[in-house]
């Protein structure tokens, strides 16, 4: 019986066509990195919520 593959960003299973190789990507997200765990970049996110708090600072004085 064929191997069963898990997708680790949409956690789709599925059996492979072809035995020979690595699949390409996953058939259901069509992710070429299926089987990587997602990591995300905590510190960029941080980052990204300090920028629009700033922004709405910004409006809230412009605003007055």
């Amino acid at each position: 019986m064929p191997q069963q593959l898990v997708c680790l960003r949409c956690g789709n299973i599925w059996v492979p066509r072809k035995i020979v190789g690595r699949p390409s990507r996953c058939p259901k997200c069509m992710s070429p990195l299926w089987d990587k765990e997602y990591v995300r970049d905590v510190a960029g996110a941080e980052r990204l919520a300090q920028r629009r708090k700033q922004k709405v600072a910004v409006g809230k004085k412009a605003a007055k």
